[in-house]
């Protein structure tokens, strides 16, 4: 039996998209934080990295986070006190990122563009 590999691919890469939108909807909240603090993380495959941990608040409640995309010199310990912009999830503020239009543009459409050139290199 032949494994229909398009389909297969076509209706993951539709999972994907649709996750990634959703995320970029979901952070619809804005607010300004600010750079607090630089913390290192540890992990196995990329070793020792450091982030901004960033601060925000929202209806008098203080939230922080670590953005999942580190760029350029975000975690520079000069950046200390600069004030960024924050979209969040209002159900869950700490479900944050900095709300660059680089950031909260380009994480929902690097895979909606590498889906459709799956599609169109597939059935062209």
């Amino acid at each position: 039996m032949n494994m229909p590999w398009g389909q297969l691919i076509s209706g993951l890469g539709a999972l994907i998209v649709a996750y990634a939108w959703l995320q970029f909807f979901h952070r619809s909240g804005r607010a300004i934080g600010t750079i607090t603090k630089i913390v290192t993380r540890h992990s196995e495959s990329s070793g020792y990295t450091k982030v901004p941990e960033i601060t925000f608040t929202v209806g008098g409640t203080k939230h922080a986070f670590q953005p999942s995309l580190v760029i350029f010199n975000d975690a520079d310990e000069k950046r200390i006190g600069t004030a960024v912009p924050v979209a969040y999830n209002p159900a869950n503020p700490q479900d944050a990122e900095i709300a660059t239009p680089f950031r909260l543009y380009l994480t929902p459409i690097i895979p909606t563009v590498i889906y459709l050139a799956f599609l169109y290199f597939y059935y062209v």
